[in-house]
This record gives structure tokens, C-alpha cells and sequence, in this order.
């Protein structure tokens, strides 16, 4: 359906010849591309998968020289959609495959924008069983695969969940949040033309509290759609834990509904210049300076994904990963040293990543501050005077789940300061 509506909106999503026809289990189309299908479906198998079996991908696949040429193969397919969209404002493409190879994508679209729509794992079952091609279980384990993915991505930039049910029940308001995701700005005439495509009877399914029953077997499912909503849905709540602040989502939705993935990227001249403006409010980072991640201090630049408002005492990351981006200046050492104050949720493993390569692995406590320090090499740097900095955890943790408040946001690290300095 979103896939639809963002039709109507003007969105090209290739030559109707070339689209995937409706069928009696989707009667209003599936708006899937089908050179990209074939697409998805090549690359999952030259990895040693399928949609309905994904592969096991190795670390960081999506740089090796396989997907490098199937990136090549890629980019002919996306430049053939974006020549043929003439007056559209943007083109893009509708796959839940996308789902699995992510990195891939972002790999070769930097400023890609992606659209993820979660539907309830109970409703996927049946849709699936419906079909006749396999059983509950089954299907409850691959909706796990997929959105795993979303979630392990879901604090990227240029990434967006959206709730299904919410198109339904407020169709104006998840469609100006979606809108404001893209910066596209339309007309009255349009938006009403757009709600017009939100029917309720696309919902095959109506999920009732009593329908979803988490058993042991089913508890990380269970826990991972619990997630997912909370990414997906407004929530006003407050927590006790030391330097956390309530964090606002501008979607108040009950229970996402819906499986597509839907990947835009936007090109008309006046976003673009957006953009740029965007860019150039970034500052640059002087080597030997601090980052300081409390409410006074001056992180907001640096940071990519989401984050929870500053505190006295820091800033929170949301999900395992945590990012930050530095163009440097007065980098003359021979290396450089990184060093951070900072509390994960839970203990654990911190794996440190230099622009997307593992360069330390740290054990941590979540009972008190832990002081950890990695010296890059200039190698790691690839000559750019630029660092991508990531810190990756193994999970992350609402307050909710600790017993410590009703705050439902996943929690990772809990970040005091940063800092980078020059080793001669």
C-alpha cells in the first residue's frame, strides 16, 4: 500500500511494462520492479540463499569482490529506472529483499532513503500459509530474519519505520510523516489524491490481542516486534536511569502492519540544494579537542542516527550501533589515538569500527563508566581526512525490560566524552 500511494504521489517506479503484475492474493499490484527482483533474487543466490532461505553472510560482504560486480550489475538497472522517470520528483523501488542486503544498497546509493514497513509476524504467517507455500513456523521464524535486519539497521540515517495500522486509522498524519522524511511538499489536491489510495480493505488480516500469545518458542520474536513498535510509535515516556531523556516520535501507531520495504532515493533540484545546505552545517573536527555528549556540550554535529537528547551527564545511543562522523583537521601524527568514556545498557562486547573496519574489541561492565582507547592507524583512513567512527554492541535494551521505568526506547551506549589525538 505505501508503495502505492508514494505512486500516486508522482514516485517512478520504473516502466508499468516492467512492473510485477497484480495477482489474486494482491489485487491492486505489487509494485515491485522486476528487473530488480531478479536482481535480489541473483545476488541471494550467488551468496547461498534465497528470499525464503537468506544467506549467511560473511563480515562486510557487501565491500567483497562479489557484490562489487553485482553492483555494477546493479547500478545499470537503477540508471535505467532513473532515465525513463522525465517530470517524476523521485524514483525508487519497492522490495522486501532489501531487508537482507541493506549494506549493499547503502553501499551504492550514499544518499539513499529508505522506507520499512513492519508488519505483524502473525500476519505474515497467514498471508504466507494462505498461499500454500509454507507452514506458521516457518514463516514466523523467516519474518524474524528479515526484520532483525531492519532492526540491527534501524538508527541509520536515511532510514524510516512506518506502521501499517497507523495508515489506516490517521492515513493524513503517516503520510505527512513520511512526506517530511522525503522533504517533498505537496499541493492539497495531491495529498488528497494520495489518502484516496489508503483503503483498509489491503489489510488481510485484522491481528487481535488474543491472536498473539509469545510462547518460549516465540519470546525473541515476541520481543523483537515489541521493538519495532517502539521505533515505529510516539512515546511520551521518562525513565530513571542516570542520563537518559524522553525522546518525542511524531507517529503515535498501536501495531505496525505491513511487510514492504520500500527504497527512494530524491532528486528534483530544490531537495537536492536541501541537501547541500545540510551538508555544510556540519563542522569540522579539530584534532586534540573533546566531544562532549552532555547537555552543554557540542556532539550534535558529529552525530549520525538516532540518539536520545543530551543530559547532564550524556547522550544514549538507540540500537547496538553507535555513530559519529569527523572531518578532521591538524591530523599530522603518524596515527591517531581514540578515546571514550562511555556505558553500554548491558555488559558485553564493544567492537570499534574505523570507516567500516574493525580496529579494536573492548569487554565492558554496565555498572559504572568504562574508559577504552584504540590507536588508528593512518591506513585506516584510506588517505580522506575523514573518520566514520562506530562503536557496535551485542544488544541493546529498553528501561522498560530492565524494571527500571516504562520507557520502551532501546537503549545501547551511554556516551560522557570522545576524543582524538595525534600519536607521533
Amino acid at each position: 500500500m505505501v508503495a502505492r500511494v508514494l505512486e500516486t504521489l508522482g514516485l517512478w517506479l520504473g516502466p508499468p511494462e516492467r512492473l510485477m503484475q497484480a495477482g489474486p492474493d494482491n489485487p491492486e499490484g505489487f509494485f515491485e520492479n522486476l528487473d530488480l527482483v531478479h536482481f535480489s533474487d541473483e545476488l541471494l543466490d550467488r551468496f547461498g540463499g534465497g528470499w525464503d532461505t537468506p544467506p549467511d553472510f560473511p563480515d562486510n560482504w557487501e565491500r567483497s569482490e562479489l557484490a562489487r560486480g553485482l553492483g555494477i550489475q546493479a547500478s545499470a538497472i537503477l540508471e535505467s529506472i532513473a532515465n525513463t522517470r522525465e517530470a517524476h520528483p523521485g524514483w525508487g523501488w519497492k522490495d522486501p529483499r532489501c531487508s537482507l542486503m541493506l549494506p549493499f544498497w547503502r553501499g551504492l546509493i550514499g544518499d539513499l532513503k529508505i522506507i520499512a514497513c513492519v508488519r505483524h509476524p502473525v500476519a505474515v504467517a497467514r498471508s504466507l500459509h494462505k498461499r500454500g507455500t509454507h507452514s506458521p513456523a516457518f514463516s514466523l521464524r523467516l519474518w524474524q530474519q528479515y526484520n532483525t535486519q531492519i532492526r540491527e539497521h534501524a538508527s541509520d540515517a536515511g532510514l524510516l519505520i512506518t506502521d501499517y495500522d497507523n495508515w489506516i486509522q490517521d492515513p493524513g498524519a503517516e503520510l505527512d510523516r513520511v512526506l517530511l522524511f522525503l522533504g517533498w511538499d505537496l499541493v492539497q489536491g495531491a495529498r488528497d489524491k494520495a489518502l484516496g489510495e489508503v483503503m483498509s480493505s489491503l489489510r488481510h488480516y485484522k491481528i487481535e490481542d488474543q491472536d498473539w500469545q509469545p510462547a518460549n518458542h516465540h519470546a525473541e520474536i515476541a520481543q523483537l516486534f515489541l521493538e519495532l513498535q517502539a521505533l515505529a510509535r510516539a512515546t511520551g515516556a521518562t525513565t530513571t536511569l542516570p542520563g537518559v531523556a524522553p525522546i518525542r516520535v511524531i507517529d503515535p501507531a498501536p501495531v505496525p502492519d505491513n511487510s514492504m520495504d520500500a527504497v527512494v532515493r530524491d532528486r528534483p533540484v530544490e531537495l537536492m540544494g536541501e541537501m547541500e545546505a545540510n551538508r555544510h552545517r556540519h563542522l569540522w573536527y579539530r584534532v586534540g579537542s573533546i566531544i562532549d555528549f552532555a547537555q552543554a556540550g557540542n556532539v550534535r554535529q558529529y552525530q549520525q542516527g538516532d540518539w536520545t537528547p543530551a543530559s547532564d551527564g550524556g547522550t544514549w545511543s538507540l540500537g547496538t550501533r553507535a555513530r559519529l562522523r569527523l572531518d578532521l583537521v591538524s591530523a599530522h601524527g603518524r596515527s591517531l589515538r581514540l578515546s571514550a568514556r562511555l556505558k553500554p545498557i548491558l555488559g558485553g562486547r564493544l567492537q570499534t569500527m574505523i570507516n567500516g573496519q574493525v580496529v579494536a574489541d573492548h569487554a565492558l561492565v554496565s555498572e559504572r563508566m568504562n574508559d577504552v582507547s584504540v590507536v588508528i592507524p593512518q591506513a585506516s583512513i584510506s588517505g580522506l581526512p575523514r573518520l566514520e567512527v562506530e562503536f557496535r554492541i551485542d544488544q541493546a535494551c529498553s528501561p522498560k525490560q530492565l524494571g527500571k521505568s516504562d520507557d520502551p526506547r532501546p537503549l545501547g551506549i551511554f556516551f560522557n566524552r570522545v576524543l582524538l589525538e595525534n600519536v607521533e
